[in-house]
């Protein structure tokens, strides 16, 4: 999610951030995936029996499918949308029967978006090639198994807590790319991965950053 900074016209707005939901490719949710919130408005019976409450904005609440039961039919990620519930962008998933369910969407991953697999724990450090996001988010298997190192037992299979994307190979470069080289890089400067401190294990990459990333890698 793309974040902007606001001008710092008071003391309480210096230094405030906000999402620009420009990444958003829908506005209406799905009439059939959602549900009314109805308030009580400080009503009983018609009459006003707690005072100063008001009816508040109407509120539709989006049906988010977390037990995801639907295995083995593909289905296709066909929109990105806002849910003013939740921190988390929602995707509408569209299964090859027809069926559509909303599911979490991790930060800016969908199927088909390439990726650069990065070695961080050799010597020297370097992008050595190219993978591909193949299936929708699920749950990682591993929370739920007791005896696997990476077991959550607060994670319940209704709603799981870790989410995972499958990826598969698709080129090794020719000429690995060292984090020295990409630091040294024009265009590149901005990248997250030559920031200081940067130290997420999922960094998102500019379309320009990956052209200039996978040129230098295919030199040989």
């Amino acid at each position: 999610m793309p974040i902007r900074k606001f001008r710092p016209t008071s003391p309480g707005r210096r230094g405030a951030t906000g999402f620009t939901f420009q990444e958003l490719t829908k506005k209406a949710p799905e009439k059939n995936l959602t549900v009314s919130k109805s308030r009580t408005d400080g009503r009983s019976g018609g009459k006003i029996s707690i005072r100063h409450r008001g009816g508040g904005a109407k509120r539709l609440i989006r049906i988010i499918d977390f037990k995801r039961e639907k295995l083995g039919v593909p289905g296709k990620i066909t929109a990105l949308e806002y849910d003013p519930g939740r921190s988390a962008r929602i995707a509408l998933v569209v299964y090859a029967d027809g069926d559509k369910r909303y599911m979490l969407a991790p930060d800016g991953m969908k199927v088909g978006d390439g990726v650069l697999f990065y070695h961080s724990s050799t010597d020297p450090m370097a992008v050595a090639g190219i993978a591909e996001v193949s299936s929708a988010p699920h749950a990682d298997p591993t929370q739920f198994d007791a005896a696997s190192e990476f077991h959550d037992p607060k994670s319940k299979k209704d709603a799981p807590t870790w989410m995972m994307v499958d990826i598969r190979f698709v080129e090794e470069f020719k000429h690995p790319v060292t984090l020295a080289e990409l630091k040294k890089t024009k265009g590149l400067e901005k990248m997250v991965l030559t920031q200081r401190g940067s130290r997420l294990s999922v960094q998102p990459v500019r379309p320009e950053e990956w052209q200039i990333i996978v040129a230098l890698g295919r030199k040989g």
